[in-house]
Parts: structure tokens; C-alpha cells; sequence
């Protein structure tokens, strides 16, 4: 089983720690330009950079998507990290400030991976990150997570993970089932991780009505 360790921006992740309601999260890239083709339902790790680097909490993988900010905020809300939309742009343009970005003529698009089920771990579980982890890597990069550091450190967040939500992540099919994302029944049958679901909709459809 392939993991993704990923360089994590420590104002998002200290948001979203307080946000334990939250089982749908968007982790945003203030640039579209590259894409994340991470195998679906498989772990994604929080680390965050120097001083701390450490791993320090995980989510499950679902898609990647480019979106226009607004969609992003209108699908996701505070599972971008802020709480507000204005926010989401202040927070936005810093990070663009810091790596000179200026996004090109046309719709205000963000990198998106939608991830499901996170948990976020408190500093006193934080784990070490694996250590062959180069400390140039701008984004992210796998890990084989049956062998070697890839074990080790699949081994130790599920540990921390079962000191936080209580519950095993032994491994992604134990989630699976929740990915369907249903709540109780009700009058309706309210669907979960709603976010999720209207970018996979809208999509499917290339944002257009599939009606008319």
C-alpha cells in the first residue's frame, strides 16, 4: 500500500485541528498547476516543516480536482482551513506572496485534494518524520507503507490516531464503508462529506447542467 507524506502549512492544520466535527477537508495548493494522482482511499500525511518536522496527523485520500477558489469555498467552507472566505483569499495571497505567484488570466483556480476522515494529533503524539525525508521536497512524496520507514511510520500514526478518535486504522477498507458517506436516516437520506460529492458531480458534467 502506497501513502503520501505531505509538506503541510501549519495555520491550516492548527484550524482544522479544532474542527474534530469536520470528516471531509480540502488540503489546497495556492497553484493548479500541478496535479496530485494519489490512489484512491490510501493514507495522506500531515508534516509539518522545520522546526517541527514531524507528522502530525493523516487523512484518506479521495480526488484531485483544480477549482475556482469560490467553488472551493462554496463546496468545503471551513474545511479549507479558515473561517471564512475572505480568509481563505488573505490566506491565499500571502502564500502566493511568499512563492511569487501570480495565477494567469481567467477564473482564480486552486489545487485541491479532497481528503476524508482526518485526524489531527496533539503535540505530544506528534510523530518523527520517516528519515530519508529530504528536507528540499517542496510538495510531497510516497512511501511504500508495508516495508521499511513506510511501515514504521504508518505503524506509529495509527497508533496516535487510536489514542485520539478512538478507533482503529488498521487499514483504508476499514474506512471504506464510511466513504459512502450516509448519515442516520431521517426523512432523507442526507448524504455526508458533501463537498466530495458536488466536485465529482460537477465534473462528471464539466460544470454545466446536465439537463438543458
Amino acid at each position: 500500500m502506497r501513502g503520501t507524506v505531505a509538506n503541510t502549512d501549519r495555520g491550516w492544520f492548527e484550524y482544522l485541528r479544532g474542527r474534530p466535527d469536520l470528516s471531509e477537508v480540502n488540503f489546497w495548493s495556492p497553484s493548479p498547476r500541478r496535479s496530485f494522482r494519489g490512489d484512491l482511499m490510501t493514507p495522506f500525511f500531515f508534516r509539518l516543516k522545520a522546526p517541527v518536522k514531524a507528522v502530525a496527523g493523516f487523512a484518506f485520500f479521495a480526488r484531485w480536482e483544480r477549482l475556482p477558489v469560490w467553488l472551493a469555498w462554496e463546496a468545503f467552507g471551513a474545511g479549507n482551513g479558515t473561517d471564512s472566505f475572505p480568509d481563505l483569499v488573505a490566506r491565499l495571497e500571502k502564500l502566493r506572496a511568499h512563492i511569487r505567484y501570480e495565477p494567469p488570466p481567467g477564473p482564480d483556480e486552486i489545487g485541491c485534494s479532497i481528503l476524508l476522515d482526518p485526524v489531527f494529533f496533539p503535540r505530544d503524539l506528534w510523530v518523527p518524520e520517516p528519515g530519508d525525508w529530504k528536507e528540499r521536497t517542496q510538495g510531497y512524496r510516497y512511501y511504500d507503507l508495508d516495508v521499511d520507514q513506510g511501515a514504521t511510520l504508518w505503524r506509529r500514526c495509527q497508533e496516535a490516531a487510536r489514542a485520539v478518535a478512538g478507533r482503529s486504522y488498521d487499514h483504508p477498507s476499514s474506512v471504506v464503508e464510511r466513504a459512502a458517506r450516509y448519515g442516520a436516516p431521517q426523512l432523507v437520506l442526507p448524504r455526508l462529506g458533501q463537498g466530495g460529492f458536488r466536485i465529482a458531480t460537477l465534473q462528471a458534467y464539466q460544470r454545466a447542467c446536465a439537463v438543458t
